[in-house]
């Protein structure tokens, strides 16, 4: 999803409203096509910015979305994505907690990072330090051996004599 990397490299950069205006032209691209599914993959990201810029009706519209799709998909990554969506725009940190531990179930480690930094953030206001200090480095090794396994294929790319993923 092009639209989620662009996203992602304007907020790298400072420009949270680029990032935004990036998910709000991905939204409605799911909107014209009909792939619901794909607010699985952007929902966080979109709720997250949109309760940042607070466009909250933005933030529940995705959020409503996401947990439709999770509701009719089912899988543990399903219905922590829609968990997330939920505690983000909510604020509630028993939500996040939830979309952690429904992660820890599924298979993609990148989304659990992500959901662990969110529920940190969640704890860390609410007072609860040393839980969120625990998930902050358990999202910390997982974007420590992300960036291990981008520098492993980075280098078979070379010694194949293709060039590999930059940055």
């Amino acid at each position: 999803m092009v639209s989620l990397t662009r996203a992602m490299v304007s907020e790298a950069q400072g420009d949270p409203a680029a990032a935004f205006a990036a998910l709000e032209d991905a939204r409605r691209t799911i909107l014209d096509s009909g792939a619901a599914y794909f607010n699985l993959r952007i929902g966080p990201e979109f709720v997250r910015l949109a309760v940042d810029r607070r466009d909250h009706e933005a933030a529940a519209a995705m959020t409503a979305a996401t947990e439709a799709v999770a509701a009719s998909v089912g899988t543990p990554t399903a219905r922590a994505q829609a968990l997330r969506c939920r505690g983000l725009l909510t604020q509630d940190a028993t939500a996040l907690l939830e979309a952690v531990a429904a992660h820890r179930e599924g298979p993609s480690r990148v989304e659990l990072a992500g959901a662990a930094e969110e529920a940190a953030a969640a704890l860390a206001v609410g007072g609860a330090s040393s839980e969120a200090a625990a998930l902050q480095r358990e999202a910390l090794e997982i974007w420590e051996r992300a960036g291990r396994v981008v520098r492993r294929v980075s280098s078979a790319c070379s010694s194949a004599g293709r060039r590999g993923p930059s940055g």
